[in-house]
């Protein structure tokens, strides 16, 4: 490491507020830090001042921005109300003890504005996060909002996922695989053929009358599965994947281990509201 780098990350942090003109930086933080989870969004200076600053309950007093002389380390956002809205730092030699003081600052703020409680949405594998909040005597509990996740073109959706993991897809070359998926509130189903020849992918919103197997499941297990919310033997095990004929059950798998996104979903607080 270079030794401006390593001098900037053993300096001592700072905590201070939001000012005019600090978004710029903040965002760059913010997409950087996020930029491999699935769902991430890129964020713009202009989109997190409608996001965070301009939103009801947030005022700049509850902005607060972890730095040192050099750099700017960690900020956290926090409302009136104690909803973290975001929460962001930089990974070095310091990032737990930069959480640390993020999260005292916005306990005092807390208990200021009268809030009751403190509710701080982040990555369940975050390791630095989830010390600090240990530390601290932070509660783990699950979610009181779950991820809606609606997919308009299922068909496309499937395909841009199986084409970026094409060189594993060849393992169903020659064969074709009917999803025949059951839609909310109705005995109606949707069915996407997919077949593979060499090089090509044809996914497809149509019924073959000859797969090689078929998988029915409905629309809201199949997207759980892909979101890494549900897993596929749970769904044999619950009924909610059936696959014919079920002899076919571990080629069935290697399809769905296919579809399953590879990195976990993530949404900041913020992005719910």
């Amino acid at each position: 490491m270079p030794l401006r780098d390593l001098m900037s990350d053993q300096a001592t942090c700072r905590i201070r507020t939001y000012r005019r003109g600090d978004e710029e930086e903040l965002v760059r933080l913010f997409n950087d830090a996020h930029k491999d989870y699935a769902g991430f969004t890129l964020r713009t200076p202009e989109f997190w001042l409608w996001l965070c600053r301009n939103r009801p309950g947030v005022h700049e007093e509850g902005i607060f921005i972890a730095e040192t002389d050099d750099e700017v380390l960690g900020y956290a956002v926090v409302s009136d109300f104690g909803d973290v809205l975001e929460f962001c730092y930089k990974a070095n030699q310091t990032g737990e003890e930069n959480v640390l003081k993020l999260l005292e600052a916005i306990e005092g703020y807390v208990k200021n504005a009268g809030a009751g409680s403190i509710t701080l949405n982040a990555p369940a594998d975050d390791p630095i996060i989830r010390s600090a909040c240990s530390r601290l005597g932070y509660a783990e509990s699950s979610p009181s909002y779950a991820l809606q996740l609606s997919v308009v073109d299922l068909p496309g959706f499937i395909r841009e996922i199986l084409l970026s993991k094409l060189k594993k897809m060849r393992t169903h070359s020659g064969e074709e695989i009917l999803l025949k998926i059951g839609q909310p509130s109705t005995t109606d189903y949707d069915y996407i053929a997919l077949r593979i020849r060499n090089n090509d992918l044809w996914v497809e919103r149509k019924r073959t009358e000859n797969p090689d197997f078929t998988i029915q499941t409905d629309k809201g297990t199949l997207i759980s599965y892909i979101s890494r919310n549900s897993s596929f033997v749970r769904g044999i095990l619950t009924g909610k994947i059936k696959v014919s004929p079920f002899w076919k059950l571990s080629r069935a798998l290697t399809l769905f281990s296919l579809l399953e996104l590879d990195a976990p979903w993530y949404f900041p607080l913020g992005d719910y509201g």
